[in-house]
């Protein structure tokens, strides 16, 4: 019997485990990604509310409960910081329930901490308040930026996020100043700007996202409601001794109807103009083959040595012409005269003795440049299509007295350049949700060159022609069109795109020199001073990519294949060489979401630079009053090998940013610029031989908000090794070249009227040459501390 009544009570046990017990099992997922989303708190609860069960979701977004209780209209509650919060009743499906959670955005002041400045992240969208941020202090939104953690304004207003320069600068959604968005973070007040919003893995056609991998990273201000009600404007003049101005004319408005940024500046006071011009995402270009002379610039701020006169105007407009059309129009013009007057040393260290050179120069620049852009742009969901027109014109006269090694030099450079580009993209989506990509663009750039010198350095070149000024004319009028038409298939599990490439690029090297003496110009002697080179280079490309996501794991795969053909001759020096290349260039990409905060990424590129005109010229050019150039290889080719691997945390709540990267490049060439240096002149060529760079790269960026001290601390940190071969003075030497930077930056502010803004850079560098452990050390700090003071 009482074997039989236990044998009862365990079948009655296994019968309540297994009849009685209810399982609810699912996984929740973002809308708008559709990946899992991982620490949600999920909360089974009972008719009256009562909380019967609760998980909290994996790293997946899974979660399961297992209850004996009774379910009759219970239902479940999610809550996730995020995301708005989701209730529903239970139906008779309670395993693999597959649960979609809306995004929302939640501020830091929900958090309870007093006076802390706020962020909120929804998806790959970060959102700064700014006046969580702004100091009374500040003039400009370039200046609020800088104390956001993760975020770095450059010296020209560049911006970055994370170290990653931000691929587009938009104002309420619409990208107004495109590549030169300078005026933007220079210009604004932040009076204007509710919020600011990094955007990563950004994707600025419509039509295009979610459906191609993207690295990108855009930044949108995000204008406050009043402001878009009328135009708003400042007017700043500065007076000083002796004769110092600074004046500064903006007017601005941000609506659906108009958008419009216009500016005037002036100043004598070293604040370089020229940076509005700058595009942050230009083409290369065959610019400057001429110089004054061999000294570079400072490793100094700008404002810390020019002495410049200059004056800017930057218009730009953009308004719906359409439905989803819009119309945009941006107009720069500057002026400089730029005052130059540095001394510097270079020495040549050389197993049979040091080589130096001490100059001395006083030169002055003069500057006009004018660029006009047109784009008329749609970009929606379903099309895109884009033409923008672009004309740039720049004249430059330089004149320089310099002193070199106590011989007086007089040297002058002119030089005129014109460019016209246009650029044409259309995407239509087929029915089948099938994309079709049609691009063509086209530039013409000219910029003819003039360099005048008193120089006597290359006497004997010519010799026996007398003469009292050198005369060197160079030009390089090149014409690059490229077409691309290709197909997408957006849908799958493997997103893939096929395209065809073509490229044609045709240059001519213009260059010779006269001689001349009192009035008189003469030829030299030598037939080596005449470059009239034509060159050509087709190409024609087949391109596959695949993109592969599944869940936080995104990657794509290029596999690029292109038949190349290079021409290049000239007549003088019989010389017509050709050749065709195959080449297979592919590249990875791919990152890993290890939670909602953080993300490690890798990638990998296969390139090849085939050099230009300018590789192969054959004739001698002066280009400064010391350093005359030629080459003698027939066709340089690039190899490069890139290796890189990021990780990067941003913890909104928390306001911690942090990065880190590793990086490995491998350059090998086929050629090698060989240097004769003498006691009075400098020689390059470029010539055939092997040659092969190293490069290892690390960097750190940390970015925190200490809530105790209310202060803002960044780090950042760079280290670079890099091994290659030189060859000088006929001798091949292998170089080791190390650096370091540092830069900590704090900023606190005090009783609300006074901050404290502290930045430094550490830079230490050693170099060796040859056997040598360690032949050069350099160090150098830069300091500034800033103590703005509000009195008002």
């Amino acid at each position: 019997m009482p074997k039989n009544f236990v044998l009862f009570v365990c079948f009655w046990l296994c019968g309540y485990f297994c009849y009685g017990q209810h399982q609810i099992s699912g996984v929740l997922l973002d809308n708008t990604s559709k990946q899992g989303i991982r620490a949600a708190s999920v909360n089974l609860k009972s008719s009256d509310g009562k909380v019967i069960s609760f998980k909290i979701t994996d790293a997946l977004g899974h979660f399961e409960m297992i209850t004996s209780k009774d379910l009759t209209n219970a239902y479940i509650e999610i809550n996730h910081i995020g995301y708005k919060r989701f209730s529903q009743t239970l139906g008779s499906q309670l395993r693999n329930l597959q649960i979609i959670l809306e995004q929302t955005t939640i501020l830091l002041e929900e958090v309870k901490i007093k006076s802390a400045p706020k962020i909120a992240r929804s998806g790959d969208t970060l959102t700064y308040n700014v006046a969580g941020f702004a100091d009374s202090n500040d003039r400009t939104i370039g200046d609020v930026l800088k104390r956001m953690p993760g975020l770095e304004v450059l010296e020209n207003g560049e911006v970055k996020y994370q170290g990653k320069s931000i691929s587009n600068f938009y104002i309420d959604g619409d990208d107004l100043l495109a590549e030169k968005y300078g005026l933007g973070t220079k210009s604004i007040s932040p009076d204007l700007v509710k919020d600011i919003q990094v955007i990563s893995h950004h994707e600025h056609i419509k039509l295009l996202k979610n459906k191609r991998y993207s690295d990108d990273v855009a930044l949108n201000l995000v204008i406050k409601e009043e402001a878009k009600l009328k135009p708003s404007g400042s007017i700043m003049l500065g007076l000083g001794t002796p004769k110092h101005f600074d004046g500064d004319l903006n007017t601005m408005m941000f609506n659906k109807k108009v958008k419009f940024l216009n500016a005037l500046k002036a100043n004598n006071i070293g604040q370089d103009l020229a940076i509005y011009m700058e595009e942050t995402r230009s083409q290369a270009k065959i610019d400057n083959l001429l110089s004054l002379g061999t000294i570079g610039s400072p490793p100094l701020e700008k404002r810390d040595y020019l002495q410049n006169k200059t004056g800017l105007f930057d218009f730009n407009f953009s308004k719906p012409i359409k439905k989803d059309w819009s119309l945009r129009t941006n107009i720069q013009g500057l002026y400089d005269r730029n005052n130059i007057h540095y001394e510097g040393k270079n020495t040549y260290y050389t197993e049979k003795g040091d080589i130096s050179f001490h100059e001395i120069q006083i030169a002055q620049i003069n500057t006009k440049a004018a660029t006009g852009q047109v784009t008329v742009e749609r970009n929606t969901d379903h099309f895109y299509f884009k033409n923008s027109l672009t004309m740039g014109l720049n004249t430059e006269d330089s004149e320089s007295s310099i002193s070199s090694d106590t011989i007086p030099i007089d040297n002058n450079i002119h030089h005129r350049s014109k460019t016209i580009n246009n650029q044409l993209i259309y995407m239509p989506e087929l029915k089948n949700g099938n994309i079709i990509q049609l691009q063509w663009s086209s530039k013409y750039y000219t910029k003819p060159q003039r360099l005048r010198s008193s120089t006597e350095v290359f006497n004997d070149l010519f010799y026996p022609v007398i003469f009292d000024k050198i005369i060197q004319h160079v030009n390089v009028p090149t014409f690059n069109t490229v077409a691309s038409l290709g197909y997408r298939l957006p849908s799958g599990k493997i997103n893939q795109y096929y395209g065809i490439k073509l490229e044609l690029e045709n240059q001519r090297l213009e260059s010779n020199i006269e001689l001349l003496q009192g009035e008189k110009i003469f030829n030299p002697l030598l037939d080596s001073t005449i470059n009239r080179m034509n060159w050509l280079r087709t190409s024609s490309e087949f391109n596959a990519h695949y993109a592969w996501n599944k869940e936080r794991f995104k990657s794509n795969l290029s596999l690029p294949v292109a038949f190349i053909h290079t021409r290049f001759e000239d007549k003088n020096y019989q010389l017509n060489n050709w050749k065709n290349l195959i080449q297979f260039t592919p590249s990875f990409s791919a990152r890993y979401h290890i939670g909602y905060d953080d993300e490690l990424a890798f990638s990998y590129k296969n390139s090849n630079n085939l050099g230009n005109i300018d590789a192969v010229y054959r004739g001698l050019i002066i280009q400064n009053y010391r350093t005359r150039s030629y080459n003698s290889s027939a066709n340089p080719v690039s190899r490069n090998n890139d290796f890189f691997l990021n990780y990067k945390l941003g913890q909104s709540v928390k306001l911690l940013f942090f990065h880190f990267g590793l990086g490995y490049e491998i350059h090998s060439t086929n050629n090698m610029i060989a240097t004769t240096v003498t006691d009075s002149l400098t020689a390059t060529q470029l010539i055939a031989k092997e040659n092969s760079m190293h490069s290892y790269t690390a960097t750190i960026g940390l970015d925190k908000y200490i809530f105790k001290l209310g202060a803002l601390f960044k780090l950042k940190f760079n280290w670079r090794r890099s091994n290659y071969n030189q060859l000088f003075n006929k001798e091949i030497l292998p170089i080791a070249i190390t650096s370091y930077e540092l830069q900590p930056a704090f900023n606190k502010k005090f009783f609300r009227r006074i901050a404290l803004d502290y930045n430094s850079s550490i830079n230490l560098s050693f170099s060796s040459q040859g056997n040598a452990s360690s032949d050069r050390r350099i160090l150098f700090i830069t300091q500034s501390m800033n103590f703005p003071i509000n009195i008002t």
